[in-house]
């Protein structure tokens, strides 16, 4: 199965289909929804479907070192969600796109809800496009991982670092 420096690679690839979409949707649909979209995309980095181990993953790894302290947080946060679908590796709830970044999404954003009934904010149509586009980018970066999880599971990791540097220059 590939690993999660991997599906790292996998998801920096991605970036080439990910911004041409965003500015799409940006020039076409809603500004709100394709800056989200870009946004979705970007949290990939650290909220991907392997968050469903428990254990540290890779992305709970770059949580640590790039947010510190809060990365600590995080990861400990995210331990939870792991805890929770510690038996459904791979399943269709934790890894198939849209569905389980869904999932995730609720998961990191909860709290997002209660703010919005604590001042009374109103839920907009800007509001649904800015989540909609938030679910869209991060469905990409899931798409990819689940294809590279399908496509690579019996395969040879060959976009690892570590396979490159051991290849003979010819």
């Amino acid at each position: 199965m590939p690993d999660g420096e991997f599906h790292h690679n996998i998801w920096k690839a991605g970036a080439i289909v990910a911004v041409p979409a965003s500015i799409a949707t940006i020039a076409l649909i809603d500004w709100r929804m394709g800056l989200a979209m870009l946004g979705g995309y970007a949290l990939g980095r650290w909220i991907d479907p392997d968050l469903d181990q428990v254990s540290i993953t890779s992305s709970e790894g770059r949580m640590i070192n790039e947010f510190k302290i809060l990365g600590h947080v995080l990861a400990g946060y995210w331990t939870i969600y792991g805890a929770m679908f510690r038996r459904s590796h791979r399943s269709f709830i934790t890894h198939f796109p849209v569905v389980s970044t869904f999932g995730r999404l609720v998961f990191q954003f909860w709290w997002v809800w209660f703010l919005y009934r604590r001042f009374n904010w109103t839920f907009d149509t800007g509001d649904a496009m800015a989540w909609c586009g938030l679910l869209m980018g991060l469905s990409i970066a899931d798409g990819l991982h689940y294809v590279a999880d399908t496509w690579f599971s019996d395969r040879e990791n060959v976009l690892t670092t570590s396979n490159i540097k051991t290849k003979k220059k010819w």
